[in-house]
């Protein structure tokens, strides 16, 4: 994720996973944000749950 949108991002907040090679978006939230920025990306890394009903 972009470091820029670091300050937009909580805990909880619902968002998508697209997974490129099959083409298809599966919802999910956050549940892990790491504080620290990629120097060189500009990035920083998140760890999502995918909704369980969704897969039911």
């Amino acid at each position: 994720m972009p470091s820029s949108q670091l300050k937009t991002l909580s805990p909880g907040q619902p968002l998508e996973v697209q997974v490129h090679e099959t083409g298809k978006t599966y919802p999910a939230k956050i549940s892990v944000i790491n504080a620290r920025v990629d120097a060189v990306a500009q990035t920083v890394e998140l760890e999502a749950r995918f909704d369980q009903a969704f897969f039911a």
